[in-house]
């Protein structure tokens, strides 16, 4: 403490886990990154090293403006009456 009392303190900000272009996510209550998990801002691209799995939805549209389905250029689709992935492309 100075005689003006005054107390200096000092903060350190954690590092971030992880490398460049690693998206970070939540690991059990901590920080954790992957390289086969990546985006690439001047690219707009998210890089996948890995299997996806999508649960409560029946289509994956691929093209298009974010969030507009009705511009996408190419669908998967479950087709629950045949039990089988239907292919389209718009």
């Amino acid at each position: 403490m100075s005689s003006g009392g005054e107390i200096g303190i000092q903060v350190r900000r954690p590092s971030t886990p992880g490398a460049n272009q690693q998206i970070l996510f939540n690991q059990g209550g901590v920080d954790g990154a992957n390289a086969n998990l990546t985006y690439n801002i001047a690219a707009q691209t998210v890089g996948v090293e890995a299997n996806i799995q999508l649960s409560n939805t029946n289509s994956v549209y691929f093209g298009g403006n974010q969030g507009n389905t009705a511009n996408a250029n190419f669908q998967i689709t479950n087709n629950v009456s045949s039990n089988s992935l239907d292919f389209v492309f718009v």
